[in-house]
């Protein structure tokens, strides 16, 4: 069994991966460049692996602006309420001027790709988003629902709960700061924990 180990987790992590990319087969080079372009921009990894979902192939040009979601996730801003797949320039969107041209580059190939793949994009944006949460336990949501919960409120409890447990679904406007990413500079205690926290 042990044997097996690492051929059956580089199975399962090409598979896993070429799902929240929504391509049919593990495209390494290409999803190694994302996973280097979401580093490099300190992008919030849950909110820019849902993003893929608002790229779209049908009359846009590989060179097009990114969709307004994609963009939003590689500046480390809240999703996007509305049109996801509105196009914006990446200097609107905040995006860090060091890695616009390597996100270009990237998206055009990403565009290329699920244009090979030949997917419908409605198809395509549902399989990802089944996928790629769009909630997560994030830690400062956590702390305010501790906090909250130690004086007798529970309301943030309340909220973030419901929407666990049907992560894979956008929360409504009103709870749209669970979808918010970390604050840039993490809280000890709160972002910044050990395991043994």
């Amino acid at each position: 069994m042990v044997d097996g180990f690492a051929d059956a987790l580089a199975t399962g992590y090409a598979s896993r991966a070429a799902a929240k990319m929504g391509l049919p087969q593990h495209d390494k080079p290409l999803a190694t460049r994302w996973l280097t372009l979401l580093a490099a921009a300190g992008a919030d990894w849950t909110n820019a692996w849902r993003s893929l979902s608002s790229v779209t192939t049908a009359g846009v040009d590989a060179g097009a602006n990114p969709p307004a979601d994609l963009a939003a996730a590689l500046a480390r801003a809240p999703p996007v309420a509305g049109d996801r797949s509105a196009p914006v320039t990446w200097e609107a969107a905040g995006v860090p001027e060091g890695v616009r041209a390597d996100a270009a580059a990237w998206l055009a190939d990403y565009r290329a790709a699920l244009v090979a793949a030949g997917a419908a994009d409605a198809a395509r944006s549902a399989a990802q988003d089944s996928v790629n949460p769009a909630v997560v336990p994030r830690n400062h949501l956590l702390q305010a629902a501790i906090d909250g919960a130690s004086t007798g409120d529970l309301d943030e409890l309340n909220a973030l709960l419901g929407a666990l447990a049907v992560p894979f679904e956008p929360p409504p406007p009103a709870l749209a700061r669970l979808r918010v990413p970390a604050p840039r500079a993490p809280r000890r205690g709160v972002e910044l924990l050990s395991c043994s926290s």
